[in-house]
């Protein structure tokens, strides 16, 4: 049976590969820029964005790299699809089949920790109570 090329592309291990490559760059990037603009400036900048966009002086900030939300999105694609196409669910790849879920879960719990995650702090001094948490991004 032949596929379509979208689904060919979607299952490439090219594609896999190049995602990887993508991701290497970003977390290179994203770590080099926390010095400038601090730990969740940077991961917003660089992981939870469709894109990378730089301001070059202009009225706009222009995108010149995608973001981890897009390559995470084309990476678990790439996973779904080629397991529906190339994997025959028999019992002696049942290895290759629990890896890869394994790594489906992990993306998508990454996405659904960076959408709904509210990172709070409870500072407690010895011989002390506290009945309040601190926000550090938001408001009361």
């Amino acid at each position: 049976m032949k596929q379509h090329k979208v689904v060919k592309i979607l299952s490439s291990v090219e594609l896999a590969a190049y995602c990887m490559m993508a991701l290497m760059v970003l977390v290179l990037l994203c770590t080099l820029d926390q010095v400038h603009m601090g730990v969740f400036a940077a991961v917003d900048k660089y992981m939870h964005s469709v894109f990378v966009r730089h301001d070059f002086g202009g009225p706009f900030k222009i995108p010149v790299f995608p973001g981890g939300i897009l390559i995470g999105g084309v990476l678990l694609a790439n996973l779904v699809v080629s397991h529906i196409t190339r994997f025959q669910p028999v019992k002696r790849k049942v290895g290759i089949w629990l890896i890869h879920l394994g790594l489906i879960i992990l993306i998508l719990g990454e996405f659904v920790t960076g959408v709904f995650q509210v990172e709070s702090r409870l500072s407690i001094e010895e011989g002390q109570t506290q009945n309040y948490i601190e926000r550090s991004k938001g408001n009361e």
